[in-house]
């Protein structure tokens, strides 16, 4: 190593001489193979002057865009929560479906009570009752009777010059189960008339030139229409007007199948009728802001719920175009505007799966002609509803205030068809096997309730008392005219 050491330090000035050569030798390969240098490094420095010259984002602007997204993730989920929640129903007894819990076996034997339960809340919603029995027509005529005898006693003894005894009847129609005071009588008969008559109505004491104001005072059936009509908001009745079910009603202990099925009418009842009583209850409120006359079913615009049916789940082959048979009860008819549609026959093709059960339903009422527009809006906002057909006839007038009051606008019949969506999740855990395998298999509801599970009689043309027509007196404002015998107007 000294060796080394005494050879660099004798030979000093050759050894720098080689490392300054091989240094210059090293730039010159270098300055060769990297010629593109400069151009890279001035593209290098015009991206570091670009990048120099942004300017931070303002904090302000990053926290009202996280905030818009955080609304619009939260609109779209209580949107998502609230559409679950349109088709979502309670059952009538918990611990029931899909079938009776332990220790609840007694459950299927007090279904039909509580669906029976159910109908009358309805008709209680609508503040509903039908047109007047034949016991309480005859109730009423027994009290007129009494009230005219006591009359022509004062009469009597007035003429004879004694002092007239104090009469104590109460109000017309105010006996053991009259309709009570304050239903417009002892004026003018509220103007308007009835729809098809109610129970058979006894005309016979009707004569020539009777204004409907002497028909009110002196016809039993006319006074007691008048009475109910001004005492409700629609006609109905829990036993005619909603979506029977026999094979529910008329047996000890129902199948958890057709009580399945009965729930599921049931719900959209419910629906439909919380539409039309949220309807007419808005109206009234409207008539008594104003001050006129009291709200009745004369000037609200759902007159009359005729009946309901409920048709059964559509199989899932509807949904591609297949067809179905027609609805047992059918909603094919001889109403004006041409026949109804069975399931399968909707124009949307749309069927049960296994995100979506379908069903359709239809609904006949009497209403308001010119709010029908309104109340087929507020039956489809209410769940997921979707209008097929209508079908309409009008109601002809009539002069005789007997049977359904329908009031003095004019009115129509309207058969309305439905399609409506339920969501599978909301009840999975509650609908019965053999029923999801009926609904895709096409027959769920089919042999059920669905066989004479509609309400009411068979629909058909409208007519009133003794094949009269239905009833819509003169504008409102108008007096009565002077009519002949059995309402024909004089000089026709």
């Amino acid at each position: 190593m000294q060796q080394i050491m005494q050879w660099v330090k004798g030979h000093l000035i050759e050894v720098i001489c080689g490392a300054v050569g091989l240094v210059a030798i090293t730039f010159i390969v270098l300055g060769i193979l990297l010629s593109d240098v400069n151009a890279a490094l001035a593209t290098d420095a015009q991206l570091i002057s670009s990048l120099s010259g942004i300017k931070p984002v303002n904090k302000a602007m990053i926290d009202a865009a996280n905030a818009r997204k955080s609304k619009t993730v939260e609109q779209t989920t209580a949107a998502l929560k609230k559409v679950a929640e349109i088709g979502k129903h309670a059952p009538l007894l918990e611990k029931l479906f899909p079938e009776p819990a332990t220790g609840s076996e007694n459950l299927p034997f007090r279904f039909a009570y509580e669906f029976a339960k159910a109908h009358k809340a309805m008709v209680e919603q609508l503040k509903a009752k039908d047109a007047p029995t034949q016991e309480e027509v005859r109730e009423l005529a027994e009290n007129m009777a009494t009230e005219q005898a006591q009359k022509n006693n004062q009469q009597a003894i007035g003429a004879r010059g004694e002092a007239p005894l104090p009469m104590e009847m109460g109000p017309i129609g105010a006996g053991r189960r009259g309709p009570g005071p304050g239903l417009g009588l002892g004026g003018p008969p509220p103007r308007g008339g009835p729809g098809f008559g109610g129970p058979r109505a006894d005309l016979t004491q009707l004569r020539p030139n009777m204004t409907a104001e002497e028909m009110v005072n002196e016809i039993p059936d006319c006074r007691a229409a008048v009475q109910r009509a001004r005492s409700i908001y629609c006609y109905a009745s829990d036993k005619t007007s909603f979506d029977q079910r026999p094979a529910v009603e008329n047996v000890q202990k129902p199948s958890i199948e057709d009580m399945w099925y009965a729930q599921v009418s049931l719900w959209i009842q419910q629906d439909v009728v919380t539409a039309l009583a949220g309807l007419n209850n808005r109206v009234a409120a409207a008539i008594t802001a104003r001050n006129q006359e009291a709200p009745y079913v004369g000037n609200l615009p759902v007159k009359h719920l005729q009946r309901f049916v409920v048709t059964g789940y559509l199989p899932p082959s509807a949904g591609a175009g297949g067809g179905g048979a027609s609805p047992p009860g059918g909603t094919r008819g001889a109403l004006v505007g041409g026949g109804g549609m069975g399931p399968g026959e909707a124009f949307t093709n749309t069927g049960s799966s296994d995100t979506m059960d379908v069903v359709h339903f239809t609904v006949e009422l009497v209403v308001e002609a010119r709010m029908l527009p309104s109340v087929i809006d507020e039956i489809c906002k209410v769940g997921f509803y979707t209008l097929l057909l209508v079908n309409l006839q009008e109601q002809p007038p009539s002069p005789v205030p007997a049977g359904y009051i329908y009031g003095p606008s004019p009115t129509v019949q309207a058969r309305l068809v439905f399609e409506g969506g339920f969501l599978r999740d909301n009840y999975a855990n509650l609908i019965p096997k053999k029923v999801v395998a009926d609904i895709a298999s096409g027959v769920a509801f089919q042999g059920g309730g669905g066989q004479g599970g509609g309400g009411g009689p068979s629909y058909g043309p409208p007519m009133g008392p003794r094949n009269l027509p239905p009833m819509m007196m003169g504008p409102e404002g108008a007096p009565p005219p002077r009519r002949g015998p059995l309402g024909r107007p004089e000089g026709m």
